[in-house]
C-alpha cells in the first residue's frame, strides 16, 4: 500500500473520528437541553403541588378555628338567652376553655373586652375605645394585628352575634402568628426557598423566618413591578384578582426565581406565595451538563457513568417529591392520584388477574368531628387506615380519597371469598377500637366493582362503578356492602337520557295529566280528584317512580310542579266555562319549591290569571317538608289559604308525624297515608290512634282523606271511623283527562 494511500486512509479515519466526536458532542448537548427542560417542568409541577398543599394546611387551621367559633356561638346563645350579666361571661368563657382547651375573646359594642387567661384561668376585662363594628362582616378572619396584652402579632377568626338587651358583639378565637407560621411554613432546597402569605394588594401579612428572605419588604408587588416588565407583573396581579393558582419564573431581588401562588380557601383575598431561586433548581441539571461534557471525552464509559449518576439522583429526587405529592399526610397512605396511577399500571401489567376496587365511607363522619372533636376524628381515620393496611395483602393498593373515603384495589380468588373478607373488615372497622373511652359504633358501608364487571379495563371506570355501588349501599337499609352490576349502569344511562330530554319533553307536551278521583264516604260520589303526572314517550309511559326522584335531585321538579299547577288551572277554567259543577283538584308541591322566595306569589298569579273561584285548587305538601323548614312553610300555607287555596298535608303518618302541625298550620285537608291503616287486624292500639287523629282533625275543621285504599275491609274500617273521603283503586285508578271527563263530567 502506497504512502499516499495510507495517508488518505488516516485522513479519512481522522475525519470520521472528528465527525463522530462532533456528532457525540452535538448529541450530548441536545440531550442536556432536553434533560434541563424535563427537570424544570417536573420541578415547577412539584413546587406548585407543594404550595397547594401548604395553602390547604393553612386553610385547615383557620377552618378549625371557625368551627370552634361557631360552637362557641351556640354555647353563648344558650347561656345568655335570658339577658346579659358579666358573671355569665365568666361562666361561658371558662366552659368554652374546658370543652375546647382554648381561649376565646368576647367583645361588646360598647368596647368592653373579656378574655380567659390560659395561665391563671381567670377572666380579664378591659375597655377599648373606637371599635368600629361596621368593619366586621357576619363572620371572617382579621389580622395579623399586634396584641398589646400579649406582645405578639395575632390572627383572629370571628363571628358577629346579637345578645339580648346588649346588641351586637364579637366572639373571637385568636392564634399567635409565629406559631401558626411555624405549622405551615415551607422551606425548599436546604432553606434557599421560602413562602409568604399576602393579600390581594400584595401586602405581606406573614413574613418568613428564613434568613434568605427580605425582612424589610412590605409589599410583594413592589419588587415584582420594579424588576419585571409591566406585562409580566400584571399577569400575576390579574391571576390574584381572579383567585387563580399559578407558577412563573420571574426576576425577584436581582435574580430569576420560581414564584408559585395559591389562594387560601375560606379566607377571601389571601394567598400563599412560594419563592425559590431558579439557580437552586438548575443545580441538578448543571451537574448533568458537566457529566455530559465529560462523556464527550470518555464516550461510552462516561456515558454509562453519567447516565447512572443521573438516574440515581433523579430517583432520589423523585422519591422525595413523590412522598410529598403522592402521600396522604394524615394516614401515610398513598393519595387518590397515586392510587389511580398505580392501579392503571397493575391492570395493564396483569390483564388476566381477578382485581376489584372496594370504595368505602363512614356515615355521618362530619357529625363525629363536630361532636367528639376533629382530633378524635383524625384518630379514627388513622386507625381505619392501619386496619386496611394490615388486613389486605401487601400487593394490594390502599388509599385515602378524601375525608372519610378510602379505596382498595385487591386481587381475589372468587367473589364469595371477596364478599366475606370485605364484610369482615367492615365489621371490624365498625367496632371503633381506635379511640379509647369513645362509645360510638361506626356505620361503615361500601361498594365493590370487579374488573370482569366493568365496561373498560381502566381504574377510573372501575372506581366510578364501585362508587356507584357505594351510593346504593348508602341508601340500603339492610346491606353494608353492595357489588356493582350492569343494571346500575342501565339505570344510570336511563337517568342520563331522561336528564337530556327533560326540557324538550316539557316543551313538546310529553308530560300529561292523569286524575284519580276522591270519593265521599257519605254520598258515595266523586267529590274531588288528585292530578298526577305521567311521561308519555314513543316507547310508552315512564313511571313517575323513575323520573320524579331524578328531577328532585336536579331541581327540574320545580318546573314540573309549576306546569302541573297551570294545567289544572286550565282544566278548571275550561270546565267552568262549559257550565259544569266542578270539584277541587289537588296538585303536589315539592319541597324544592320552598327555596324559591316567590313561590306563593307565582302560584297566586297563575290562579288569578285563570280567574278561578276560591276552593277549586288544593296544594298537597308532604309531611317531611314541615320538619325541614317549619317557619317558612307555615307562612306560605297561611298566605295561600288567604288567597283561596286549599292546603293539605300529604302522607300523614308515613314519617314521624307531629301534632303541632295540626295545631299551628292553617291546613284544610289531612291525607292519611295507607301505612296508617294497612295492618289494623288485631291492632287495637292502631285502631285507637287513627280514630282519635280523625276525630281531632275534624274538630279542627279539617277534611280527612285516606289514600291508597284497595280493599273492602279498609273501606269499611274508614267508614266506621268517620273518614270523609277515600282515594284508591277500591273506587278508581288514575286516568287521562279525557277519560276522567267522560266518566265524571259526561263530556264525550
Amino acid at each position: 500500500m502506497t504512502r499516499k494511500k495510507k495517508s488518505k486512509i488516516r485522513e479519512m479515519v481522522t475525519l470520521l473520528a472528528i465527525g463522530a466526536v462532533i456528532f457525540i458532542v452535538a448529541l450530548s448537548f441536545s440531550f442536556v437541553n432536553k434533560v434541563k427542560d424535563s427537570i424544570l417542568s417536573d420541578t415547577l409541577g412539584n413546587i406548585s403541588e407543594i404550595t397547594v398543599q401548604s395553602a390547604e394546611k393553612f386553610s385547615l387551621f383557620l377552618e378549625a378555628d371557625r368551627v370552634k367559633v361557631e360552637a362557641a356561638d351556640c354555647v353563648i346563645e344558650i347561656e345568655l338567652r335570658d339577658g346579659f350579666l358579666e358573671k355569665d361571661i365568666d361562666v361561658v368563657l371558662k366552659h368554652l376553655y374546658e370543652k375546647y382547651k382554648t381561649s376565646f375573646t368576647f367583645i361588646l359594642n360598647d368596647g368592653r373586652v373579656y378574655k380567659l387567661d390560659k395561665r391563671t384561668k381567670k377572666i380579664w376585662k378591659r375597655e377599648i375605645n373606637g371599635i368600629d363594628f361596621d368593619r366586621y362582616g357576619k363572620r371572617g378572619v382579621k389580622g395579623p394585628v399586634y396584641n398589646s396584652m400579649t406582645g405578639m402579632r395575632e390572627i383572629s377568626t370571628y363571628k358577629k352575634i346579637n345578645i339580648p338587651e346588649i346588641g351586637e358583639a364579637l366572639i373571637m378565637k385568636s392564634r399567635d402568628v409565629e406559631t401558626l407560621y411555624d405549622e405551615y411554613e415551607l422551606s425548599f432546597y436546604d432553606g434557599a426557598g421560602y413562602s409568604y402569605v399576602i393579600d390581594i394588594l400584595g401586602n405581606i401579612l406573614f413574613k418568613p423566618k428564613n434568613i434568605n428572605s427580605d425582612k424589610d419588604l412590605n409589599n410583594f408587588f413592589d419588587i415584582l413591578y420594579k424588576e419585571n416588565t409591566l406585562q409580566e407583573a400584571d399577569i400575576v396581579r390579574k391571576d390574584l384578582m381572579e383567585d387563580k393558582t399559578g407558577i412563573r419564573i420571574m426576576k425577584y431581588r436581582g435574580i430569576k426565581r420560581i414564584i408559585s401562588y395559591v389562594p387560601v380557601e375560606n379566607v377571601e383575598d389571601w394567598y400563599i406565595v412560594s419563592v425559590i431561586p431558579l439557580s437552586e433548581v438548575e443545580k441538578a441539571s448543571n451537574s448533568i451538563v458537566a457529566r455530559a461534557l465529560f462523556l464527550c471525552l470518555f464516550i461510552i464509559l462516561v456515558v454509562g457513568i453519567g447516565t447512572w449518576l443521573y438516574l440515581v439522583s433523579r430517583t432520589k429526587y423523585e422519591k422525595e417529591i413523590e412522598k410529598i405529592a403522592y402521600n396522604d399526610s394524615l394516614t401515610g397512605l398513598m393519595n387518590f392520584v397515586k392510587f389511580k396511577l398505580e392501579g392503571n399500571k397493575i391492570l395493564k401489567d396483569m390483564p388476566l388477574g381477578n382485581y376489584a376496587v372496594f370504595y368505602m365511607d363512614i356515615r355521618n363522619f362530619k357529625m363525629i368531628n363536630d361532636v367528639f372533636s376533629y382530633k378524635k376524628g383524625d384518630k379514627i381515620i388513622q386507625g381505619i387506615a392501619n386496619e386496611l393496611k394490615e388486613f389486605f395483602p401487601k400487593e394490594s393498593l390502599v388509599a385515602r380519597v378524601s375525608a372519610d373515603n378510602f379505596v382498595v384495589l385487591v386481587k381475589y380468588l372468587n367473589k364469595d371469598i371477596l364478599e366475606d373478607d370485605l364484610n369482615d373488615i367492615i365489621k371490624r372497622m365498625s367496632s371503633n377500637r381506635y379511640v379509647k373511652d369513645m362509645e360510638y359504633h361506626l356505620d361503615i358501608y361500601g361498594g365493590v366493582c370487579c374488573r370482569e364487571d366493568s365496561e373498560k379495563n381502566d381504574v377510573n371506570t372501575i372506581l366510578d362503578r364501585a362508587n356507584m355501588a357505594r351510593k346504593y349501599a348508602k341508601d340500603s337499609k339492610s346491606k353494608k356492602l353492595i357489588f356493582y352490576n350492569k343494571t346500575m349502569s342501565e339505570i344510570l344511562l336511563r337517568e342520563q337520557n331522561m336528564e337530556l330530554r327533560k326540557e324538550e319533553a316539557l316543551r313538546n307536551g310529553e308530560f300529561i295529566v292523569f286524575i284519580q278521583p276522591k270519593y265521599s264516604l257519605e254520598t258515595g260520589r266523586a267529590e274531588g280528584g288528585e292530578a298526577l303526572i305521567r311521561w308519555r314517550t314513543n316507547g310508552g309511559y315512564i313511571s313517575p317512580g323513575e323520573f320524579i326522584p331524578l328531577f328532585e335531585k336536579n331541581d327540574f321538579i320545580v318546573s314540573i310542579d309549576k306546569y302541573m299547577h297551570e294545567e289544572v288551572c286550565k282544566l278548571q277554567r275550561k270546565w267552568l266555562d262549559e257550565g259544569l259543577k266542578v270539584f277541587p283538584i289537588s296538585v303536589n308541591v315539592s319541597k324544592r319549591q320552598l327555596y324559591n322566595p316567590y313561590f306563593a306569589e307565582e302560584y297566586i298569579e297563575t290562579k288569578n290569571r285563570y280567574k278561578l273561584p276560591d276552593g277549586l285548587i288544593e296544594l298537597e305538601f308532604t309531611e317531611s317538608i314541615f320538619f325541614e323548614k317549619y317557619e317558612v312553610i307555615s307562612g306560605i300555607v297561611k298566605k295561600l289559604t288567604e288567597y283561596g287555596y286549599i292546603c293539605s298535608i300529604d302522607d300523614f303518618g308515613s314519617g314521624y308525624s307531629s301534632l303541632n302541625l295540626l295545631k299551628d298550620v292553617s291546613l284544610g285537608v289531612l291525607k292519611i297515608d295507607r301505612l296508617f291503616f294497612e295492618n289494623l287486624e288485631n291492632n287495637k292500639r292502631g285502631d285507637i290512634i287513627i280514630r282519635n287523629v280523625i276525630n281531632m282533625a275534624q274538630e279542627l275543621n279539617m277534611k280527612i282523606v285516606a289514600e291508597g285504599v284497595e280493599t273492602f275491609e279498609q273501606l269499611e274500617f274508614l267508614k266506621s271511623v268517620n273518614c270523609d273521603m277515600v282515594q284508591g283503586y277500591i273506587y278508581d285508578r288514575p286516568m287521562p283527562v279525557e277519560e276522567f271527563e267522560a266518566k265524571y263530567y259526561n263530556i264525550k
